[in-house]
């Protein structure tokens, strides 16, 4: 059994050389997002939609 802190969801999307994760945690009100691709995409437009989509207040972002 977990910690009760902890609890949340997890999921993952297999594409073709590339992935999409996400990891939710409620009681902390926090969320994790991982897109990985080898194509070219536009990040701002990601970011902008993760933003929208989850209504996420304050955020922070890594490309690399």
């Amino acid at each position: 059994e977990g910690k009760e802190e902890n609890q949340g969801y997890d999921g993952f999307v297999a594409l073709i050389d590339s992935g999409i994760s996400i990891y939710v945690w409620e009681n902390a009100k926090f969320l994790s997002v991982v897109v990985y691709t080898c194509k070219a995409f536009d990040a701002d437009k990601a970011k902008a939609f993760t933003q929208t989509f989850f209504g996420v207040g304050e955020m922070e972002t890594m490309a690399f």
